[in-house]
C-alpha cells in the first residue's frame, strides 16, 4: 500500500513541477506577435521572416488568434501535457482503488468462508457428542450390545477427533 502512495505522490509532484513558460517559443522566433500600446489597443507585428513551411502543425490563423488571445503569455503545449499527466495519474489512482477495493472483498469473502466452515465443523461436533451420549444411553438400558457400542463409539471418536483437529487449524489461522 505505501508503494501506492509513493507512486500517487509522484505523479502529484510531477504534474505539479511542470512550468508554465512566460513566453511561447514561436514568438521568440518571431513569427507573429501581437502587442499592447498605452491604449491597451492591440497592434499586430508581422516578422517579414514568417515562413507558412515553418509552421507544420498550426495553420497561419490558429496562430494569429492564439498570440491575440489573453493567453498568448502561456505554452499551451504544456497544459496539455499537463492535462494528460492528470488525467494519466486520475486513471491510474482509479485502477488502483479498484484493484483494493477487490482485494478486500476478496479477503472479506475468503473470511466469510472460514467463519461458515467453522460454524458447520462446531455444529457437527455437538452432533457427535450428542450420538456418543445416546450410545451411552442405549448401552445402560442394553437396547444394543457392546460390541456394537464399541465398534460405533469408535466410529464417532475417529471423526470427532478430525473434527477437532480441524478446528484447531481454523482458530489458529
Amino acid at each position: 500500500m505505501a508503494i501506492k502512495n509513493r507512486i500517487i505522490i509522484s505523479l502529484m509532484i510531477m504534474v505539479l513541477m511542470i512550468p508554465i513558460s512566460g513566453g511561447s517559443a514561436l514568438a521568440a522566433e518571431g513569427i507573429l506577435v501581437a502587442q499592447a500600446d498605452n491604449n491597451g489597443a492591440n497592434e499586430k507585428v508581422v516578422n517579414s521572416s514568417y515562413n507558412p513551411a515553418k509552421v507544420a502543425f498550426h495553420s497561419p490563423g490558429h496562430i494569429q488568434r492564439w498570440y491575440n488571445s489573453p493567453l498568448r503569455n502561456q505554452d499551451a503545449h504544456l497544459w496539455f501535457v499537463f492535462l494528460i499527466v492528470l488525467i494519466i495519474g486520475i486513471i491510474v489512482a482509479a485502477g488502483m482503488l479498484y484493484r483494493t477495493k477487490q482485494q478486500e472483498a476478496a479477503k472479506a469473502e475468503e473470511a466469510q468462508k472460514e467463519d461458515k466452515l467453522f460454524l458447520e465443523l462446531v455444529a457437527k461436533q455437538k452432533r457427535l457428542m450428542a450420538k456418543i451420549a445416546d450410545l451411552d444411553a442405549k448401552l445402560t438400558k442394553s437396547e444394543i450390545s457392546q460390541e456394537e457400542y464399541d465398534l460405533l463409539r469408535d466410529d464417532y471418536k475417529k471423526t470427532l477427533v478430525k473434527v477437532k483437529l480441524k478446528l484447531k487449524e481454523l482458530e489458529e489461522v
